[in-house]
């Protein structure tokens, strides 16, 4: 699956996520495309920031009943590497079209392993793009005291992804 392609299925995903080769866009018409997903988001000091609100992933190995993105449900799946989606970041950023990220993802098939794919997105995007701007991670269930430590390090804000058991 192409990146946009990716992106605009992922950050589509992402309405269900509530939040209190490059990115290979050949055309400007991609951009506005992918532009949907960009949501102003309110910060605690009263300001507000244009925000890129995506799913890493919507690959997930459980079956909760009440999740739209649950393993048995009929829909498309993919994910993002972490330098795909950090690329796809950047171009938007340096376009002036986000100032920040919100960052979610399923569980994949192992939670720790996801969530250490969310870390590696956002190590990417904080210090080697030197990214200044907010950030927003999901803490995954099943993540490790460490891993939640790091979102923490990097992140402005973590919020915490609680899911119920699907037995």
């Amino acid at each position: 699956m192409e990146v946009l392609d990716k992106l605009l299925l992922l950050g589509e995903e992402s309405r269900f996520d509530v939040c209190d080769a490059s990115c290979g866009w050949p055309a400007r018409q991609s951009m506005e495309r992918a532009s949907r997903y960009i949501t102003r988001a309110a910060l605690p000091n009263g300001s507000s920031v244009m925000m890129l609100k995506v799913l890493l992933s919507n690959i997930c190995q459980n079956d909760c009943a009440y999740c739209a993105l649950r393993a048995g449900r009929d829909t498309p799946r993919t994910a993002f590497t972490p330098e795909e989606l950090a690329r796809c970041f950047e171009q938007m950023w340096r376009a002036g079209m986000v100032q920040g990220l919100f960052l979610s993802s399923t569980v994949g098939l192992n939670p720790v392993r996801e969530m250490d794919r969310l870390l590696a997105t956002a190590e990417i995007i904080r210090r080697r793009l030197e990214f200044p701007g907010f950030i927003h991670l999901k803490i995954l269930p099943g993540a490790e005291p460490a891993q939640v430590e790091r979102a923490a390090e990097l992140a402005d804000r973590i919020s915490i992804n609680l899911e119920a058991p699907s037995a």
